[in-house]
């Protein structure tokens, strides 16, 4: 059976397993008590609770993921950064993305894109050209790339991970 377990933060990975060592009997919502959800290290926002539950619960989710931007005006330009990705997404296939987009003509208003990342850090500038409606291109740039994604979770369901040894005898 595989597995695609996302990162989480062991503190509270480690409480989760000490309550169902002491109360075998636990349900996934009890556990869900102590681990609110995975750790993603690239940061990131996670929309919405659902995808997790149902990870949790069944052993198969999607968490949707969403890039954190902020849309800087300037005199002279507007430029969007992007500084945190979802897990597994790299700042240079986000930017090759826009890249394509806008030589296919299916994106305009970008002026060009620089890629300011360094160790593990995440930053990419998007500089928008000089249009009346900055905004509306902000959207659409934040829209049409990948800086939104899912992560499809299937960890071993909480509900089949421990269950306390039967005192009974086997026959």
């Amino acid at each position: 059976m595989a597995t695609n377990i996302p990162p989480h933060n062991l503190g509270e990975v480690i409480d989760a397993t000490i309550h169902l060592l002491g109360n075998p009997d636990s349900t996934p919502d009890d556990l869900m008590a102590f681990v609110k959800g995975p750790d993603f290290p690239t940061g990131a926002q996670i929309l919405g609770r659902q995808g997790i539950i149902d990870a949790y619960r069944t052993g198969r989710g999607s968490i949707k993921m969403r890039a954190v931007a902020e849309i800087e005006e300037g005199r002279n330009d507007t430029r969007i950064t992007i500084t945190e990705l979802p897990y597994q997404t790299s700042v240079e296939v986000v930017e090759q993305k826009i890249h394509d987009l806008v030589k296919s003509g299916d994106l305009d208003g970008i002026a060009d894109t620089q890629n300011d990342s360094a160790g593990r850090k995440h930053r990419l500038v998007i500089k928008l050209k000089r249009v009346r409606q900055r905004q509306r291109r902000a959207q659409q740039a934040l829209q049409a790339h990948p800086a939104a994604d899912s992560f499809g979770s299937t960890p071993w369901p909480w509900s089949t991970a421990y269950r306390a040894p039967s005192t009974s005898p086997r026959c």
